[in-house]
């Protein structure tokens, strides 16, 4: 609807109805236009923030998927293996090969974690043994032919048998094929020669490998 013309009043004089009535025909129009722009610009308002809203949510799906990809490329994979043997008598410095292992890891991004159980039982010849070490049985881990620091310390002045254990965590390992073995020996042998006997029944170690960790 157009603004209606409007005829001025006579100097001292008083507007007609019709004038009167066109003054509120025309504050009508005005405020009904005026409506509609309000009306546009929270529309407008509104358009901005959806927009914004769907800019967060296509955001939101692509952090998603980056993070959805990093977690597939994380694998772990778990062995476990049981010493070969039935039993294993160790009386001497000499180290005997309990078992061994050869594993892969994928890339150079990994941790590798080994926990080995030993049932052992202290046999004959155990008078000498002391809490100092001297006629203990030892067991080491060797990780591509190299001694690891974490032992297990089998010790015992009577006939005795338990399951003891250990662990070993490596990280970055190189990739491609890693062998570990497991040895034990005497630490030392005194006069009594102790024997001891390693039993695969409960004997055996558990490999976690995590790539991409």
């Amino acid at each position: 609807m157009a603004i209606v013309s409007m005829t001025d009043a006579a100097a001292g004089g008083t507007a007609s109805s019709a004038e009167y009535n066109k003054l509120i025909d025309n504050i009508n129009d005005l405020d009904a236009r005026l409506g509609a722009v309000v009306s546009s610009n929270t529309a407008h308002a509104r358009l901005n923030t959806l927009e914004s809203r769907t800019t967060d949510a296509s955001t939101g799906n692509t952090q998603l998927g980056s993070r959805v990809s990093a977690l597939e490329s994380k694998t772990v994979s778990v062995t476990k293996q049981a010493l070969s043997t039935n039993s294993t008598t160790v009386d001497s410095t000499t180290e005997v090969s309990l078992f061994s292992y050869t594993f892969s890891v994928a890339s150079g991004t990994n941790k590798v974690s080994c926990i080995a159980n030993f049932d052992v039982s202290g046999n004959t010849g155990l008078s000498g043994v002391q809490p100092t070490g001297e006629g203990c049985m030892i067991v080491k881990c060797y990780l591509d032919g190299t001694v690891q620091t974490a032992q297990i310390v089998f010790g015992t002045t009577t006939v005795l048998r338990l399951t003891a254990g250990q662990s070993w965590d490596w990280s970055n390992l190189a990739a491609g094929n890693h062998t570990i073995e497991m040895r034990a020996a005497l630490a030392t042998n005194p006069s009594s020669n102790p024997s001891y006997r390693v039993y695969g029944t409960h004997t055996g170690f558990t490999l976690s490998i995590f790539n991409g960790q």
